[in-house]
């Protein structure tokens, strides 16, 4: 098994409906979700998950699969796009190496 260094990640969701304790729990047994809380009246949930094990767009069809209900609202939708989009970028900078221009890559001597 490989150690990684855990690369968090929160994001606000809107619902359709409040989830229900049962439905959250669910939720939050996914792998790479840390937790899942609701906020205000159950209508928003605060996700925090991993992102160096899984995307948030990775995440939806199995939080939906879940019992979940994501409001489909556009602008909803539109927010976890550009969160998605987000992910992928943090992700894959958080896997580059520095290289700086005053040193040489590796495989120069």
């Amino acid at each position: 098994m490989s150690h990684h260094t855990p690369l968090p990640r929160t994001q606000r969701l809107t619902l359709t409906a409040p989830a229900s304790p049962a439905i959250l729990e669910r939720v939050a047994a996914i792998r790479g979700i840390g937790t899942v809380q609701p906020l205000g009246d159950g209508r928003q949930v605060a996700l925090s998950y991993d992102l160096q094990i899984a995307t948030l767009a990775e995440l939806e069809p199995q939080m939906i699969a879940a019992g979940l209900a994501l409001s489909d609202r556009a602008l909803h939708r539109w927010s976890r796009a550009w969160a998605a989009f987000q992910d992928d970028n943090i992700r894959s900078h958080s896997r580059l190496r520095h290289q700086c221009c005053c040193t040489p890559p590796d495989d120069r001597t």
